[in-house]
């Protein structure tokens, strides 16, 4: 933990581009998870001096995209010459067949500062013959 925190800050004194220092929870929207909705969400995010977002586009699937304005807006950055970001998030669902898990396991990827990705199961479907949900 203490190695982790020390590249952290190594990482962000190096970095002329902004990077996030606080950052919230993310999450697969259940939304898009049912639909079998994933893609990449691109946020372009602007910064204040003192490293809060105070302005946000994303472009992506709506319903991905609303989620990372949601999360992304609250996030802080440390600030260092630019004071823009772009953040790429990837949403993946992976699981081709049952048994499916009732609750989804969901692994998320910072490849700080510039990518997310968020990895969780297919839904399951408690009244289909395979349990797939289709």
């Amino acid at each position: 933990m203490m190695f982790s925190t020390l590249c952290l800050s190594v990482a962000m004194l190096l970095a002329e581009q902004p990077f996030p220092k606080h950052i919230g929870p993310v999450k697969y929207p259940l939304v898009a998870r049912l639909s079998h909705t994933q893609g990449v969400v691109i946020a372009h995010v602007s910064l204040d001096s003192a490293g809060k977002v105070v302005s946000l586009t994303t472009q992506g699937y709506p319903m991905l995209a609303d989620a990372v304005k949601t999360w992304i807006k609250d996030w802080t950055f440390e600030v260092k010459g630019e004071n823009t970001a772009d953040i790429m998030v990837e949403f993946k669902l992976v699981g081709q067949s049952p048994p499916w898990p009732s609750n989804a396991e969901t692994v998320i990827t910072y490849d700080l500062p510039k990518k997310v990705t968020i990895v969780t199961e297919l839904p399951e479907c408690d009244h289909c013959k395979d349990k797939a949900y289709k």
